[in-house]
C-alpha cells in the first residue's frame, strides 16, 4: 500500500492543481477580456505559470505525505523540473516585455532609421537576457546535484590542456559573440535595413548573437557570422534614411529631341504608387559612337521599390521613344552617296549591350 498511494497520490495532485489553474485563467481571461494586452500577456505566461504552480504542489505533497522508497528521488526531479519551469516563465516574461518595448517605440519614434536601431538593440538584448536566464537556470539545478561539486573540482583539476585547448575552440565562438553585441550597440546594421553584401541586395532579416540573416531580392537569405561584418566592407543603403535614388540608363539616337522626355518622365513617374516625390530629373549623361545616353534620375523611400520604378520608367521610356520617335530608335545607320556602288555605311550600332545597373539600387554618382 505505501507504493501504491503515492503512485496514485501524485497524478492527482497533477490534474487537480492543472484543472483549478485553468479554471482561474478563463475567470481572470474574462475579468480582462477589456484589455487585449493583458490578455495577450495572460496567454504569454500561462503555461509556465501553471507547470510551475503544479510542479510545487506536486512536490508539497509529496514532501508532507506518507515516507516511501523513491520519494528523495522525485522530490529532487521535481524540484529540478520546477527551476526549468521558472526558467520558462522568465523568457516568456522577458518576451512580453520585449514587445512592450517595441510598440512604444514604434508609436513615439517617428523616425524610420530610429526605430530599426532600437529594434534591434532590443532583439539582441532580449536573446542575451534569455541565454543569461537558462545559464542560470541549468547552473542552479547542477548545483542541487549531491556530486556536482565534486565534479567541478575534478573538472578544474584537469583543466589544465583541455582549458587550451577548448579555448581556442571557443574562440570563433566568443568573437562573432561579441562582434553580435557591437553590431546591436554600435549602429552599424540594423532588422530592415538595405545592405549589399558579397554582390547581393536585400534587407537584414535578423540578427542573432552569432549570425546575421539577410533577406535576398530572390527571396533566398545568405546566413553570415557576425565577425563578417567587422571584417569586410559592405553597403547600407539606409543607415541614415531608408530613402534611395537610382537612374536608368537609355542609348537614343542623336536626333531625339530631349524635352518630350523629360515631360514624359515626369508624366510617368507622377503617375505611379512607387514614386516618393523627391527626384525626377533627365540629362544627357554621355555621347557614345552614333548615340547619346539618357539618364533619369528618379527616387523611392525603399531600395526595393526603387529597383521597381526603375524598370517601370525603362520599360515606359522605351515604348514612349518607339511609338513617338521611332526614327530615334538605335540602329544600323545608312547613308548613300551617289550610285548604289558608292554607298557606305557611316555608323554602327555595337550589338553587345552593356549592363549599367544591377539587382539593387544605384547611386547618384
Amino acid at each position: 500500500m505505501n507504493e501504491i498511494a503515492p503512485a496514485i497520490l501524485i497524478p492527482a495532485v497533477a490534474v487537480s492543481v492543472a484543472l483549478i489553474a485553468s479554471a482561474v485563467r478563463l475567470v481572470v481571461k474574462l475579468l480582462l477580456r477589456k484589455s487585449p494586452r493583458a490578455v495577450e500577456m495572460l496567454t504569454q505566461i500561462y503555461r509556465p505559470t501553471q507547470a510551475m504552480v503544479v510542479l510545487s504542489a506536486t512536490r508539497a505533497a509529496i514532501n508532507v505525505g506518507q515516507d516511501f522508497q523513491w520519494r528523495a528521488v522525485a522530490s529532487h526531479i521535481l524540484l529540478l523540473a520546477m527551476f526549468a519551469s521558472g526558467a520558462w516563465l522568465a523568457n516568456r516574461l522577458l518576451r512580453v516585455a520585449r514587445m512592450s518595448v517595441d510598440r512604444v517605440y514604434n508609436r513615439a519614434d517617428g523616425s524610420s532609421a530610429r526605430r530599426r536601431q532600437r529594434r534591434t538593440q532590443i532583439m539582441v538584448f532580449y536573446r542575451t537576457a534569455c541565454a543569461l536566464v537558462w545559464i542560470i537556470a541549468v547552473g542552479i539545478m547542477f548545483l542541487t546535484l549531491p556530486g556536482a561539486r565534486a565534479i567541478g573540482t575534478s573538472l578544474l583539476a584537469s583543466a589544465g590542456v583541455a582549458g587550451v585547448v577548448v579555448g581556442f575552440a571557443a574562440q570563433t565562438m566568443l568573437k562573432n559573440f561579441l562582434a553580435g553585441l557591437g553590431l546591436a550597440f554600435g549602429d552599424t546594421i540594423r532588422l530592415g535595413d538595405a545592405v549589399e553584401i558579397e554582390g547581393e541586395w536585400g534587407h537584414i532579416e535578423d540578427i542573432a548573437l552569432s549570425y546575421v540573416v539577410v533577406k535576398i531580392w530572390d527571396e533566398r537569405r545568405l546566413v553570415l557570422p557576425t565577425s563578417y561584418f567587422n571584417d569586410h566592407a559592405f553597403r547600407n543603403w539606409s543607415r541614415e534614411s531608408a530613402d534611395v535614388q537610382g537612374t536608368v540608363d537609355i542609348d537614343v539616337d542623336w536626333r531625339l529631341p530631349v524635352d518630350p522626355i523629360r515631360e514624359e518622365l515626369t508624366r510617368i513617374v507622377s503617375a505611379s504608387s512607387n514614386w516618393d516625390g523627391r527626384k525626377c530629373n533627365l540629362m544627357v549623361s554621355e555621347s557614345v559612337g552614333p548615340l547619346k545616353r539618357l539618364r533619369p534620375l528618379v527616387s523611392a523611400n525603399d531600395g526595393e521599390v526603387l529597383w521597381d520604378l526603375r524598370c517601370e520608367v525603362r520599360e515606359k521610356l522605351i515604348d514612349f521613344i518607339v511609338a513617338n520617335y521611332p526614327d530615334c530608335v538605335p540602329g544600323l545607320r545608312v547613308e548613300t552617296h551617289g550610285s548604289p556602288q558608292e554607298s557606305r555605311i557611316t555608323a554602327i550600332l555595337p550589338l553587345q549591350p552593356t549592363r549599367h545597373d544591377g539587382h539593387g539600387p544605384v547611386s547618384e554618382d
